[in-house]
């Protein structure tokens, strides 16, 4: 039987998964949600991929997630989604402060995977504190996680227990046409996406 899942994307991984969710409609039948505090100009792009397996959505919501606002958003989100009624309910983004509190209240935890970018938040990470206590909260409740390396899933497997935990690792992005240049054995040049940040060992790469 084909497994139907409720895909929830943030923009901020929209790079990732916006090659990644039409691929695996192959295989699954998803209703893709794009959450987003704006209405997204991408989301033009997003509708063209859709299928009989791949239905799409825009679900914007303009409150920060810091306001007290915000949890009675997430709950109604929530509320919508449970409402989809699929097999699984996938979040690739972690429910935070708020969101974590409406997400217990609202969604059936067993249908539910949270894909975990740092099951170890890393020393220097945006609002690191915070999201260490909340990182912890998620993997001591949710019974479904995902990893994204293996180094990740061996520290879950070391500090949870009777979890059901996946390693699916993250797929290259589609970096657009190759561009044809000269070599230049002088000087090599490193891409790099998001912020720069120690925790992330640029320089272990420039040295090596």
């Amino acid at each position: 039987m084909v497994k139907t899942i409720v895909w929830v994307t943030p923009m901020s991984v929209m790079d990732n998964n916006i090659e990644l969710v039409p691929y695996l409609s192959k295989f699954y039948k998803i209703h893709w949600v794009i959450f987003s505090r704006t209405y997204p100009a991408i989301y033009d792009r997003i509708k063209a991929f859709e299928t009989e397996n791949l239905t799409t959505e825009c679900y914007v919501d303009s409150t920060t997630w810091y306001s007290p606002m915000s949890y009675f958003s997430y709950l109604k989100f929530y509320r919508h989604l449970k409402q989809k009624n699929k097999d699984v309910i996938y979040l690739n983004g972690l429910p935070m402060f708020l969101a974590y509190y409406a997400a217990l209240k609202i969604l059936p935890l067993n249908k539910v995977l949270i894909a975990l970018h740092n099951a170890k938040v890393p020393k220097g990470a945006r609002l690191e504190y915070l999201t260490r206590y909340f990182t912890k909260k998620i993997i001591k409740k949710f019974p479904n996680l995902q990893v994204f390396s293996l180094n990740q899933k061996l520290y879950l497997e070391a500090h949870s227990v009777g979890k059901n935990i996946l390693h699916a690792g993250l797929p290259l992005l589609n970096y657009g046409p190759r561009v044809e240049r000269s070599e230049n054995k002088d000087r090599i040049n490193f891409l790099a996406f998001g912020f720069i940040r120690g925790y992330k060992r640029f320089d272990l790469l420039i040295e090596a």
